[in-house]
């Protein structure tokens, strides 16, 4: 598997339907896209297995706007790979304080909470998350 990189007008369209479908209606729909947003992609026999799509926010810090896995390749350390990828000072990111499933992931990862966001997610909170390297 390679690290690659996407222009942003082709990355949604590059992720194909083949990887988008097996995620949820919601995350497709807010898929975080803009001119700002930077990606990571792991690459496997042509086709993404893994992305993680960020913004610089300030040097040294980056904010995660999404990251996923292809159903078929969950479980196997690629979302933490493109994660220890980012090569700043501190990373930030928001998750659902629902997703328990997430929140662990990211616990493991030495991410801790530093805030919360209020009805960031609509119905719910979002733990603000952050790590130093």
């Amino acid at each position: 598997m390679i690290i690659k990189s996407f222009k942003n007008s082709e990355i949604k369209l590059i992720l194909g339907k083949s990887f988008l479908k097996s995620l949820s209606e919601s995350s497709l729909k807010d898929f975080p896209v803009s001119k700002d947003s930077k990606n990571l992609c792991l690459v496997k026999n042509c086709q993404i297995v893994s992305v993680i799509l960020y913004r610089d926010i300030e040097p040294g810090l980056v904010e995660v706007d999404f990251i996923a896995t292809h159903k078929d390749y969950e479980r196997q350390g690629l979302a933490s790979r493109l994660l220890s990828s980012l090569k700043h000072e501190k990373i930030w990111l928001e998750v659902s304080e629902n997703n328990k499933k997430a929140e662990s992931f990211y616990s493991k990862l030495d991410f801790k909470v530093v805030g919360r966001r209020s009805r960031y997610y609509g119905h719910c909170d979002a733990l603000l998350l952050e790590k130093e390297l």
